[in-house]
């Protein structure tokens, strides 16, 4: 099983590498093309030694779709893991969405964690480029590898500066069954290629796991 210490590590290295390519997953209001980020490396602590990762959750719960009703989004899930550079890995479709495999799954006790890209390399929306509209009390759907549809609802909308991320409240366990969603927001600073914010939307587990 994966060390929360480690988890968080990979946590802060995710957010350095959603930033540094920022180009490819977020807000594009003046720039339709950006040359690639160079990958920026935040203090972290001396990692513990990698232990072998946890197999993927039942495929019962495991992801297969997202939807978002007031956003007309239905995007495919990807399961990822981390990079050789131990950081949390990204969609690598502009179209699709990207859980956490190694933290919690949808439906789970804990905090499931999806990410989805901004925009695209030439400034056209990708998945996640309306987030920041949704409200308190809107829904999302996940429907898993086990056909069980989940409904959650957002109970937080929140625009948080890169530097002080919340790395703890978006990623670790807390009582209820949540998922997360993030994305980049914000300026961009062509200067250090990164964003200057995170959009989070908070949800919580509103109906479903009857279906088990």
């Amino acid at each position: 099983m994966i060390s929360k210490h480690l988890l968080t590590i990979f946590f802060v290295m995710f957010f350095v590498f959603l930033g540094s390519i920022g180009a490819y997953i977020l807000v594009p209001h003046f720039i339709t093309s950006r040359p690639q980020a160079t990958v920026a490396v935040l203090p972290t602590p001396t990692p513990d030694p990698t232990p072998t990762p946890t197999p993927s959750p039942t495929p019962v719960l495991a992801p297969a779709t997202l939807i978002i009703p007031k956003l007309g989004i239905q995007a495919a899930v990807e399961h990822v893991g981390v990079t050789p550079a131990n950081n949390m890995d990204v969609p690598k479709n502009a179209a699709d969405v990207a859980w956490f495999q190694y933290g919690a799954a949808p439906g789970e006790e804990g905090n499931a964690v999806i990410a989805g890209h901004y925009d695209t390399p030439t400034g056209k929306p990708a998945i996640f480029y309306f987030l920041k509209t949704l409200e308190v009390g809107d829904e999302i759907e996940v429907i898993s590898q086990g056909a069980v549809r989940l409904k959650f609802e957002v109970t937080e909308v929140a625009s948080i500066p890169y530097d002080v991320f919340p790395n703890e409240y978006v990623f670790k366990d807390k009582p209820g069954r949540n998922v997360n969603l993030i994305t980049c927001g914000g300026v961009w600073d062509p200067v250090q290629k990164i964003y200057s914010n995170r959009i989070v939307v908070y949800t919580t587990l509103k109906e479903g796991l009857e279906a088990i």
